[in-house]
């Protein structure tokens, strides 16, 4: 090789070494000088590398009261029936919670058939965890499809398991306002009258009906089985309503038939928008055709007896009371006419309760519940007559009330009882009672032999 063209070649080489030099410390081009990684800082880089791990199994529920997770779902479903069973007889000490894990458990277990869930809990469990159990499945059925959940209703026996778990399709989404049609037709289902309206109650005021407007409630209502149940619930979403502008009265009157039901709600309707009127600020809008004016006070007592049926609770006369609004909140005055219209509609569905709700509420004994009670009892049941004239013979009017009214329905029955008691106050009464009775029906039927009766 000429020495020229190893010069040249020479040359070449530097050139190339020179240029990847330059090319390394320029960072490609960009004017920042890239200094030499480090062993430390390779490590950390390797370490920012994503790794793409295997999904983690969804874990088993945590272990209770011995069950074993990972025996076959057939298994399992013969372990809930097998615990459910002994708890029935009292022979499953850890109590119900160990039991309602292994049933949650299931319901999302594959394989595990729901009918067959809902069939244990209904002939294995003890009575008092049925609701809690159903329910729950009813909400796990309904989270996928309400409709469908409804064709298990048909294996629910009547009563308070039954209308929770139509409460729990009712109140699913997309059924709380588009399905009513149907959850009307479910309610109606229902056996006993009280669980119907508790139902309705519940399934509006879940719903959020308070932000309706009047026509939709009226379309809604036009629906319900009785004049009662329109009246409840209308009421309640008076109430409860979001919207506090006026409604048109012979609108919501149009649920109603004439007669006294409708008059009766026409004076409870007065009554909500005198209230209404005088909450408003000075401007707002008066009620649509319909210039507001204060009820009568005959309409005002009538009203608030009305009312009673809203607030009447069948379950427990103390809790239904205390939904009576106090004193403090809306005035003496207005406390008692409510009370008085929550009593009435007491004594007419729950004599007996309502007689022994009596004895411990003094603001009660007044001559129109006197009057009520005895004549509700005379038509019932005289035993119960009996025992609560004995039990409140000390309470002005009891005696005398309640012999006056039977003597006017079963006077022979009243005079058997009558000589059957021992001499003391509540004979004494029941026989003045008996003479002045006496002594009227002669003055109309024109005797004069009144004088010559004396109670054996």
């Amino acid at each position: 090789m000429s020495a020229r063209n190893h010069l040249i070649r020479t040359a070449a080489g530097a050139l190339v070494v020179l240029g990847a030099w330059w090319i390394y410390s320029s960072g490609a081009g960009n004017g920042t000088a890239v200094q030499p990684e480090s062993g430390v800082e390779r490590e950390s880089r390797r370490e920012r590398v994503p790794v793409v791990a295997a999904p983690a199994p969804v874990p088993a529920p945590a272990p209770a009261a011995g069950f074993d997770w990972r025996l076959p779902t057939a298994e399992l479903m013969a372990e809930f029936r097998k615990r459910a069973k002994a708890s029935v007889a009292g022979e499953d000490t850890a109590g119900g919670d160990p039991v309602y894990d292994l049933f949650t458990y299931l319901l999302d277990r594959e394989g595990a058939s729901r009918a067959e869930l809902l069939e244990i809990v209904l002939e294995d469990l003890p009575s008092e965890w049925q609701e809690r159990y159903a329910t729950k499945l009813f909400y796990e059925l309904c989270r996928k499809d309400p409709l469908a959940a409804a064709v298990y209703l048909e294996k629910l026996p009547p009563g308070a398991v039954l209308r929770s778990c139509i409460l729990r399709i009712a109140n699913s989404a997309g059924m709380q306002r588009e399905g009513y049609p149907q959850v009307a037709e479910w309610i109606s289902t229902l056996d006993f009258a009280e669980d119907r309206e508790a139902a309705y109650a519940e399934y509006l005021t879940q719903s959020n009906w308070a932000g309706s407007g009047v026509h939709d409630i009226v379309g809604m209502m036009k629906g319900l089985p009785s004049d009662s149940l329109r009246q409840n619930l209308m009421f309640q979403w008076l109430r409860q309503r979001a919207d506090r502008t006026p409604f048109p009265l012979e609108t919501m009157l149009e649920l109603f038939p004439q007669g006294s039901y409708r008059d009766g709600v026409e004076a409870q309707l007065r009554l909500t928008l005198a209230n209404q009127e005088k909450e408003r600020k000075p401007g707002h809008p008066t009620t649509v055709n319909e210039s507001p004016r204060e009820p009568s006070p005959d309409q005002v007592r009538q009203a608030w007896r009305m009312e009673g049926v809203e607030m009447f609770s069948a379950q427990d006369a103390d809790f239904g009371y205390s939904r009576v609004p106090s004193a403090e909140k809306v005035g003496e005055k207005e406390h008692r006419e409510r009370a008085a219209g929550w009593y009435w509609r007491f004594i007419e569905k729950k004599t007996p309760d309502a007689v022994a709700f009596f004895r411990g509420h003094p603001e009660f004994h007044q001559e129109e519940f006197i009057g009520a009670l005895a004549g509700a009892s005379v038509a019932t049941d005289r035993n119960l007559l009996k025992q609560w004239m004995t039990e409140n013979q000390d309470v002005p009017g009891v005696v005398k009330t309640g012999v006056g009214k039977w003597l006017e329905a079963h006077s022979l029955e009243a005079s058997q009882w009558m000589g059957s008691l021992p001499d003391g106050p509540l004979k004494q009464s029941a026989k003045e009672e008996m003479v002045r009775w006496l002594k009227e029906k002669a003055d109309v039927e024109g005797g004069d032999d009144w004088e010559k009766v004396e109670l054996k």
